[in-house]
């Protein structure tokens, strides 16, 4: 089956001498009867160069072969390739193909992936409702960055009828997955009041949560919550601390707060 396959790559970092020989024989013999899986996993092995001499063009033309006759894994990966011109040359076009692929056959990664592609008009014609279209596809699988997106969406109306609960939802979705942009988009919904009862101290508690997993964002936040007492009492040396953070990052806001508002001292 599928799994036992993968498992063989998986043998393939450890295996040596006549064990690994063997398994690249019974790779090549299963991709030779047409194994999908078997294919994906030897283009694999031709770019780590474990049991075979790494071989690009051998790599891209297995991982083709393995997508083209559908194997979701495979069709991912070469989307990526052309997406990001990792081993390609950048082809939007065919990112946006072999996205399509993998996300027709349900894969919650190649979906979110696909809605990016629709949402910039990146290989297809920009169009905000296939990119929400496809974004609830990922996020009813529980798919935390399509979740956080989608939220998004419903804040600003974008491809779908602007719905503040809606964003509130699935920003908290994301959240619960551990997504820091989700929890930072929940801090500034609690913190303007948008769509939910204006409450600085959910607002600070969410800027915390994302700024104790290092995203320079609820970094900054949180810094400001403290610099200006909202929703936490206010703490001079804390919020230098957060901002310092997320200016460390090379986050703008953050930079420019410090340099405009620092005691000279400092």
């Amino acid at each position: 089956g599928e799994r036992q396959i993968l498992n063989l790559l998986s043998a393939c970092v450890t295996a040596t001498g006549n064990e690994l020989e063997e398994i690249i024989f019974d790779l090549r013999e299963l991709s030779g009867n047409g194994n999908r899986v078997a294919t994906y996993v030897l283009s694999v092995l031709y770019k780590t160069g474990n049991g075979v001499p790494v071989n690009y063009s051998k790599r891209i033309e297995l991982l083709r072969q393995s997508s083209d006759d559908g194997y979701v894994n495979a069709q991912n990966e070469l989307a990526d390739c052309y997406y990001t011109g990792d081993e390609l040359d950048v082809d939007y076009f065919l990112a946006a193909y072999y996205y399509t692929q993998a996300a027709l056959q349900g894969d919650a990664q190649a979906q979110f992936k696909l809605s990016k592609l629709y949402r910039i008009g990146e290989g297809v014609v920009q169009d905000e409702c296939a990119a929400a279209y496809w974004c609830r596809r990922s996020a009813d699988q529980g798919y935390a960055d399509a979740q956080g997106a989608l939220g998004f969406m419903f804040l600003q109306g974008t491809g779908v009828i602007q719905d503040y609960a809606a964003a509130e939802a699935w920003f908290r979705l994301a959240a619960e997955q551990g997504n820091a942009n989700a929890m930072a988009n929940l801090g500034v919904m609690y913190k303007k009041g948008d769509g939910v009862e204006q409450n600085p101290t959910e607002a600070a508690l969410q800027f915390q949560a994302a700024a104790d997993i290092g995203f320079a964002r609820g970094e900054y936040f949180i810094g400001i919550c403290y610099f200006f007492g909202h929703g936490v009492q206010k703490d001079y040396d804390k919020a230098v601390e957060w901002l310092s953070k997320a200016a460390d990052q090379g986050y703008e806001p953050a930079q420019d707060f410090l340099e405009h508002n620092l005691e000279p001292d400092e």
